[in-house]
């Protein structure tokens, strides 16, 4: 579960990156309702809500940008 937290910086940048796109689609109702908060998320994934968030506004911006 927490995992990650005895892991080197890039597999703690995996889960951030990961953490972040799990809110980014609980915010586009991807996961059928389910909720979970931003604590949740990142007690999952072991790793801090400014990690997650840091993430997330990079998916939002990334998503943003016309193709």
């Amino acid at each position: 579960r927490t995992a990650s937290r005895h892991l080197p910086g890039l597999f703690r940048k995996a889960a951030a990156i990961a953490a972040g796109a799990i809110r980014y689609g609980q915010d586009r109702d991807l996961f059928g309702g389910k909720t979970f908060t931003v604590k949740q998320i990142s007690e999952e994934f072991g790793i801090s809500a400014s990690s997650l968030n840091k993430y997330y506004q990079e998916l939002l911006e990334f998503s943003t940008v016309a193709v």
